[in-house]
């Protein structure tokens, strides 16, 4: 790669992911890139939308021409692209961080001076919509709809129509916006929102009898899109003759020059002319059609292979890399030699890295990675401690031994002796299995509350369930045992958040992309997600045909939270399908079996992190089990008050096991 070659993140969700961070253009030639796809593709929409990025990234005017689309459709469908990617990233910034400056997006893109005559704020108890229209857009009470080219207020009838219309979009083209507008308000926006507002041109197609050399127009910007018509005769050759000259172009003094070529391929496409190739199509797959991409050829950089579906949004194409994406280490093997000729009490580089990542350390010192003595030490403590039931799950439930280690500004060289030997800092699974009506909820909330105390949050993914029923039953469960609530109560509720997939064919790719994009977001306290309870599992067996399919859906899941240092907690019947799975991949392994009214038997099938024994089951029977948890506020002779949130060890019996073999059998 040239210093002077230029590379860009075209900004299109997932596509980043596909090419190792972006498209690489070297300097002084034009790269050409060929989207290829038959009907029903999006090929159109894609090449559009991917032209409009690279434009705005390289801040240049990009050119697009189409023999399939006439004009108007263009402007109208890049105008309705910039409206709602403007809308998504000023939902996720006032997610963040609020509305402290207002953007007035809706005063920008849409004509406030003119309500309809048939809305009556007064009736809907809305005041100062002006001032608050902005805010009211990321809450979803106001929508962008681009069948109307207008904004709307929701109603019980969940339709756009001339009753609940507001505002109509102030200009037709984008570039009306450029030519009318306020440039200072759309260098505010795109400061504030990423860049998602430039121009383009939309320039309309010469027949082949005014233009008997090429497809397109002679004179290109330094990104331009053509989209030729392949019933013209002499298809292919004619489009031969056009990518030879693309070749031999001139760059003038363009630092990158980009063509983009959308193609039919049902036709024959000249691969060997293009830099890169993306083509697209449609499956059916369960009775269900997917879309999906792949990058059949990229000459000049890396990367991923395989399929990948996507699908269309209002804000544009939406791209889900594909499971195997989430496990690939790149050039892993390439590297092998230095980690298998490494000893156990010496880190890798590679380890040392990872772990600095994921404290979030701003920088590394070369001289620490070596750390022999330290690490010796780690595997030879002083003592080996032999845990009871009650330390384990303490452990495994309240995780308040390693979540006092896991400090972001602490050295990378200070790991403790127990964060060496069990691996600190990365999240450890946890499967929750038993038959039903055995707490295990009760066992995943206590874990849940653990966390709120500490201000940490939690987020509850659920299967197929009423959201809003669930939210109303979470009572903590020290507060069951008190029998009323304590004064911290709403803060820790305040810490704990859902996320509901709706019963259906979602793919795991589009199911792992819409999880990783709710973890990855900070909350306005600037604190991600710590926890994650998957409830009720077995439902994906009946719900959610290609979930179930998919054999590398459950390691994805698992390899994302651990990447993230998140401690996920999967809650399955003992009897589901996917139990197996669970009791294969996961950290510790809590077995639940009822034996009485209040009396509950717990077993630790599984434990992450022995010390003595390499190898024990550990069981204990709790009763009465509403007493498992407590939570207590300790002051201190300096008036400051520690909330401590613990098991309580006087219902807590050990019951010794050695097999769990008539727990399965039952």
């Amino acid at each position: 790669m040239n210093a002077r070659d230029v590379r860009i993140d075209p900004c299109i969700s997932g596509m980043a992911q596909l090419l190792y961070g972006g498209f690489t253009f070297p300097h002084g030639r034009t790269t050409v890139i060929a989207v290829a796809g038959g009907p029903n593709c999006e090929t159109s929409f894609f090449g559009l939308q991917l032209l409009y990025r690279l434009g705005l990234q390289l801040g240049v005017t990009p050119q697009y021409c189409s023999a399939m689309r006439d004009v108007s459709f263009s402007e109208d469908l890049i105008l309705d692209m910039t409206i709602s990617s403007c809308i998504r990233q000023m939902t996720q910034r006032y997610i963040q961080n609020g509305m402290s400056d207002a953007l007035r997006l809706v005063d920008f893109f849409f004509d406030v001076d003119h309500l309809s005559p048939l809305i009556d704020l007064q009736a809907l108890g809305i005041a100062d919509l002006k001032r608050n229209a902005d805010e009211m857009l990321c809450k979803g009470i106001l929508h962008y709809s681009n069948r109307t080219n207008a904004l709307h207020i929701r109603t019980l009838k969940g339709i756009s129509d001339e009753e609940n219309l507001l505002f109509r979009r102030r200009y037709e083209t984008l570039n009306d916006y450029f030519a009318f507008g306020d440039p200072a308000e759309i260098e505010r926006i795109n400061r504030s929102l990423d860049r998602q507002c430039g121009r383009i041109d939309i320039i309309p197609y010469t027949c082949a009898a005014q233009e008997p050399d090429a497809f397109g127009p002679k004179v290109l910007s330094a990104v331009s899109a053509f989209e030729p018509d392949p019933t013209t005769r002499d298809y292919y050759g004619r489009l031969l003759k056009y990518m030879k000259a693309l070749r031999e172009m001139p760059v003038g003094r363009s630092d990158a020059q980009v063509v983009i070529l959308v193609l039919d391929d049902r036709k024959q496409v000249p691969e060997h002319l293009a830099d890169i190739v993306i083509r697209m199509e449609n499956i059916v797959s369960s009775d269900y059609s997917i879309q999906q991409l792949r990058i059949d050829k990229c000459d000049i950089q890396g990367a991923k292979l395989g399929w990948h579906q996507y699908k269309r949004r209002d804000y544009g194409i939406e791209i889900y890399p594909s499971l195997h994406t989430y496990f690939a280490k790149r050039r892993y093997l390439e590297r092998a030699l230095a980690y298998t000729h490494s000893n156990v009490v010496t880190d890798t580089f590679q380890e040392y890295l990872e772990h600095s990542r994921r404290h979030h350390h701003a920088t590394i010192r070369y001289d620490h990675y070596d750390a022999h003595d330290r690490y010796l030490e780690a595997m030879f403590p002083d003592d080996f401690l032999e845990y009871t039931p009650e330390e384990v799950f303490n452990m495994i439930l309240l995780d308040s031994e390693r979540n006092e280690e896991v400090v972001s500004d602490r050295n990378a060289d200070e790991r403790s002796s127990r964060e060496i030997r069990f691996g600190g800092g990365t999240g450890e699974v946890t499967g929750i299995i038993g038959e039903p009506n055995t707490f295990k909820r009760f066992l995943a909330y206590g874990s849940m509350f653990s966390t709120a105390v500490r201000d940490e949050h939690t987020m509850i993914v659920t299967l197929h369930q009423e959201v809003p029923v669930i939210c109303r039953q979470l009572p903590c469960p020290a507060c069951i045992r008190n029998r009323r609530k304590r004064s911290r109560c709403e803060s820790c509720l305040e810490h704990i958040h859902f996320m509901n997939f709706n019963i259906g064919c979602i793919t795991p790719s589009e199911f792992i992309h819409y999880f990783v994009q709710q973890i990855d977001v900070p909350f306005r306290d600037g604190k991600r997600v710590r926890r994650i309870i998957l409830d009720n599992l077995q439902v994906v067996d009946f719900c959610f045909p290609l979930l179930k399919q998919s054999e590398l859906f459950l390691p994805a899941l698992m390899t994302v939270c651990r990447e993230r240092n998140i401690s996920l907690y999967l809650l399955c019947d003992k009897h589901g399908e996917l139990v197996d799975a669970v009791r294969t991949l996961v950290d510790n392994i809590i077995c639940t079996e009822r034996t009485g009214e209040k009396e509950l038997k717990l077993y630790v099938e599984r434990f992450a992190r022995y010390n003595l024994s390499p190898s024990k089951i550990y069981c204990a029977e709790i009763e009465p089990v509403k007493e498992l948890f407590s939570c207590r506020e300790i002051y201190h002779h300096d008036d400051q008050r520690t909330i401590q949130f613990e098991l309580e060890p006087d219902v807590i019996e050990a019951c010794p096991t050695h097999t769990m073999g008539d727990y399965w059998n039952r």
